[in-house]
């Protein structure tokens, strides 16, 4: 029996027993309430509702997808070792900002979007402030050396104040946006502001565990769940078949 953890169901009740009612067409899935993040480690795919994101985000080192418009923001699991503020120096208060950022997770990162584009034949945009900050220039350059091994994926590389104006003119785009996560919000945040209808529905995946949910509690939709469940079936446990039955079903 493969099982799908629904994170905190016993507090999201309706969204839960729905998507234990679509999930009852299968003998081989069972799906689980539970509150421990460590235990939905184990499961072979997770269910949550949007609350519960970011925490699940930061302990299960998952890989943010937001889907905005007809668009993919792809951006890193990586938890940044990062300080800013504000502090008294030597000539009155100072501000400073300060990221970290390992090549190796860089690496995993870019991987595994290179990885989900090849999977659906799409293209990746690469957008970074490498003209600005140092962040910047090593997730290119990891970018660079990355793509080698997927030569089949078309890629191309973005500056984010090009990026946003290029977003203007081109507001359907197939192509994941590969980017970390600090210029990701500077995006997420500048798409939302052009046009009040684009509520994000997120997915969060690595190359192993995936999870998908809908939009907050408030608007949740079944569809929205349905579509969840969907996906668990067909990137956790490679069942196309079954994730093309399902949407069709009526």
């Amino acid at each position: 029996m493969k099982e799908i953890a629904f994170y905190k169901g016993a507090d999201n009740k309706d969204a839960f027993e729905f998507a234990k009612s679509i999930l009852a067409g299968f003998d081989e899935y069972r799906l689980i309430s539970e509150n421990d993040v460590e235990k939905c480690k184990s499961a072979g795919a997770v269910l949550f509702c949007k609350e519960n994101a970011f925490r699940l985000a930061k302990d299960l080192r998952f890989h943010t997808v937001a889907r905005l418009f007809h668009r993919n923001l792809f951006t890193d699991a990586y938890v940044k070792s990062a300080e800013n503020g504000i502090k008294r120096g030597d000539a009155g208060r100072e501000a400073y900002d300060l990221l970290r950022y390992p090549e190796l997770e860089v690496e995993k990162t870019v991987r595994v979007a290179f990885e989900w584009a090849e999977k659906y034949n799409k293209g990746i945009v690469s957008v970074d402030c490498a003209d600005v900050l140092e962040t910047g220039k090593l997730w290119r350059f990891v970018t660079q050396d990355v793509a080698q091994d997927y030569l089949n994926v078309r890629i191309r590389y973005e500056s984010l104040p090009d990026y946003l104006f290029q977003s203007r003119i081109e507001s359907n785009s197939e192509d994941i946006i590969l980017t970390n996560r600090l210029v990701g919000g500077m995006i997420s945040q500048a798409l939302r502001a052009e046009d009040d209808r684009s509520d994000e529905t997120v997915c969060l995946f690595n190359d192993t565990t995936f999870a998908a949910y809908g939009r907050e509690k408030p608007f949740m939709r079944r569809e929205e769940i349905k579509e969840s469940v969907v996906w668990a079936l067909r990137e956790s446990f490679n069942r196309p078949d079954q994730a093309e039955w399902l949407m069709n079903k009526q």
